[in-house]
């Protein structure tokens, strides 16, 4: 209970209060702190300051006196005077406190009550202003404001199906509502229960307009236009200026079934009002017309809105215009930005902690520009241009597979031990570090909405960015590299997208690729490993074995393939390919008994493989000239066995090639007799291979003689061999 003042300081609040009623505030203000110098609970001098701060405007002085005093002497003016300041300074939580304690002293008052819940939904607080509101509603269940609040409460929630609940039980005790009809057609709008907004009104013979307008659009999304048409016709009948809103709805129904020329005789009306001044319609009305196939009016109307909405979505609709219509440098201008950052040029970044997690640039609009650069040619920007994102997004993934891989160790670690592992220890620290190079910090998702973003994460690209269209940049990013000579740079993006989750169907593409590059710049090392992971996808590939082999004996690992190719034997034993190439690599390095083993395992699924003939019988013949060979003779036979059905076959296709391989057996036998005569015949068809316009056979007219030449200067007929030597090969 508040003491008694002295008769002085009452004297003195009469006398500051006199001078406030005089309004001489100043005054009055020093009075009023007099009185609380000489009494600081003295509630009333508080009040005073606060009625007069708030009469000259300080809002914010106001509203600290009023708390202290409605903190000595609380009361139902002193509070609502608090949440009505509370509210001007943009503090709903507060407002809402403020109100709540207003209503213990008047707790029957509904409107304060709908004030309070509305305040507490705008201060993020959904559930208490739900709460309070369904406690009202269940108190006073036929108040229209109580309902009303509900449902527009849960609507603004963006739950219409609880709302539409609320207002059918209201209908219930209000039949034929109006108000109530309207907002459970809202509702209904919003849940796209068109069938339930034709029940409701598709009885009734005279409508409002804005209900006509609710039956409309409805109709029009049922697909029953010439319906929707006739009951619109009193919205049509009703001057613009008065139901614009309703022109509006009807016209983007329209626009969402795709019904572009009905929806822009519903819009274009409203062009010239003031009311639809605004960058939504003007969007609207453009996206209408690209639709309809009228560009440049579209064009008039995308650059309005990017007068005062320049966002990326918007930017790049009108990109994509000016790139249709072959206004390639206009269309750059629009989704052209300020350059985030220094421009990285020079060596790829080959460790993925050197990668950025974050682009400073809107992806959408750094791809629109990159493909715009890319059908200019200009390779050398297309690439700097796409370089970003896709750091952004390689360098997401990487940090995504290294937490998986962590935990999965973890779960692995939890189930042999027992104990519980944290996920921040990261036990994969040490392999992952091995793999990848340094260590890196897995990057903080960033929480900001899209209109005030400055920086995107890899994640956030996926969110906006289709996938196959974030491919295709890549994809064109590396062959771009490879077109300007970086052929390092293009191998090390091509590898890094390798690893991009939305990216597998292309795998193949992209090793490919790789292996391209590598090819290009002989450097053979790098296109090992792809081409392993591509014959492991397609073990049955000539091209690829062939392609293979040759990158196998260029790096000269005999280790590595021999262990690579075993594996692969184990997997696949019946593929005459993977036989072929661990028979060579046995055979490459003398290994010649293994290697017939493996030629001959396969040939019963090849039989008729002239390479297959032909690599068996130079397998035996290299194995009768090995001194440690005990029958040679016999090996000899089985080797022109072989040598003989290879010709047999082969001989229709590439003579050249048959009579040049059994040519150099019987020379390396020195059969120079059984020689010579093959030799001969080489010669005579690389003369018929020359005259051929097309050049289908291989020429082996050089290396022919060149051998012959050899033969003919060991039997001492120098003269001759010099004859065939100017004849076949000096030009």
């Amino acid at each position: 209970m508040p003491k008694r003042i002295s008769k002085e300081l009452a004297r003195k609040l009469g006398e500051a209060n006199m001078l406030y009623i005089d309004r001489k505030f100043a005054e009055a203000e020093v009075i009023f702190k007099e009185v609380i110098k000489a009494d600081p609970r003295n509630a009333d001098s508080y009040s005073g300051l606060g009625l007069m701060y708030e009469e000259v405007g300080d809002n914010e002085k106001a509203l600290q006196y009023y708390r202290l005093a409605a903190a000595f002497k609380p009361s139902q003016f002193l509070w609502e005077r608090i949440a009505e300041l509370s509210q001007k300074q943009e503090m709903p939580t507060q407002a809402a406190y403020s109100l709540n304690r207003a209503l213990k002293k008047n707790p029957h008052d509904i409107d304060m009550e709908l004030e309070r819940a509305r305040l507490l939904s705008e201060g993020g607080n959904a559930p208490k202003a739900i709460a309070a509101l369904q406690a009202l509603h269940n108190k006073h269940p036929e108040d229209m404001r109580v309902v009303r609040a509900v449902a527009q409460l849960h609507y603004d929630l963006e739950a219409p199906d609880q709302a539409a609940a609320i207002l059918r039980r209201a209908l219930q005790l209000h039949p034929g509502d109006p108000e109530l009809v309207n907002c459970l057609c809202e509702a209904y709008i919003a849940m796209g229960e068109w069938e339930s907004i034709v029940q409701i009104l598709g009885s009734e013979k005279s409508l409002f307009p804005d209900l006509s307008a609710k039956l409309a659009v409805a109709l029009v999304h049922l697909g029953e236009a010439e319906e929707a048409a006739r009951v619109s016709a009193s919205v049509r009948a009703t001057p613009v200026l008065d139901c614009g809103d309703l022109h509006d709805d009807i016209g983007t129904a329209h626009y969402a079934v795709g019904a572009y020329t009905a929806a822009l005789e519903w819009l274009a009306p409203l062009k010239n009002l003031e009311a639809f001044n605004n960058p939504a319609f003007k969007l609207k009305m453009a996206r209408c017309l690209r639709a309809l196939g009228r560009p440049a009016e579209a064009i008039e109307y995308y650059k309005q809105v990017i007068e005062t909405d320049s966002s990326a979505e918007v930017r790049v609709e009108l990109a994509d215009i000016y790139r249709a219509t072959g206004q390639v440098l206009e269309a750059l201008g629009v989704v052209d930005q300020p350059q985030a950052g220094p421009e990285r040029e020079g060596p790829p970044l080959l460790h993925y902690e050197e990668l950025p997690i974050v682009v400073e640039q809107d992806p959408r609009l750094v791809c629109a520009k990159a493909e715009l650069l890319l059908q200019r040619s200009e390779l050398a920007e297309f690439v700097a241009t796409a370089r970003p994102v896709l750091d952004v997004v390689c360098s997401f993934n990487f940090h995504k597979r290294r937490k998986n891989l962590n935990r999965v160790r973890a779960e692995e670690i939890r189930s042999t031990q027992g104990a519980p592992v944290p996920e921040d220890e990261q036990p994969l620290e040490q392999l992952t570090d091995f793999l990848f190079g340094r260590r890196s910090k897995t990057p903080k998702r960033v929480t900001s909405s899209p209109a005030e973003k400055a920086t995107w994460t890899g994640e956030e690209v996926y969110d906006i960015i289709d996938a196959e269209r974030l491919y295709n940049i890549a994809l064109q990013s590396c062959r771009s590299l490879m077109v300007l000579g970086r052929h390092t740079e293009g191998a090390a993006l091509a590898n890094q997208c390798l690893h991009i989750s939305a990216f597998p169907k292309h795998n193949s593409d992209l090793r490919s690729l790789i292996v391209g590059i590598a090819m290009s710049a002989q450097n053979w090392f790098l296109a090992y490993e792809p081409l392993r992971e591509e014959i492991r996808a397609h073990p049955d590939d000539v091209a690829l074995w062939r392609l293979f082999n040759l990158v196998a004996i260029k790096t000269g690992s005999f280790q590595r393939n021999s262990k690579f190719l075993a594996r692969q034997s184990a997997k696949y034993p019946s593929s005459v390919p993977l036989g072929i190439a661990m028979g060579n690599t046995l055979y490459q390095h003398g290994s010649y008994t293994n290697a017939l083993d493996e030629y001959l395992r396969i040939l019963p699924s090849a039989p008729n493989e002239s390479l297959l003939n032909l690599l068996i019988g130079l397998a035996y013949l290299h194995y009768a000239l090995a001194k440690s060979t005990r029958q040679p003779n016999i090996a000899i036979v089985k080797a022109f066995a072989f040598l003989q059905h290879y010709a047999r076959i082969r001989v229709d296709e590439e003579p050249s090639e048959v009579y040049y391989n059994i040519a150099r057996a019987f020379h390396n036998l020195s059969l120079f007799n059984f020689a010579i005569p093959f030799y001969t015949r080489v010669l005579e068809a690389g003369a018929t291979t020359r005259q051929k316009p097309d050049g289908a056979n291989r020429d082996l007219s050089q290396e022919a003689a060149f051998n012959l030449s050899l033969i003919q200067r060991m039997g001492g007929d120098r003269r001759l061999a010099r004859a065939t030597l100017m004849e076949y090969i000096v030009v």
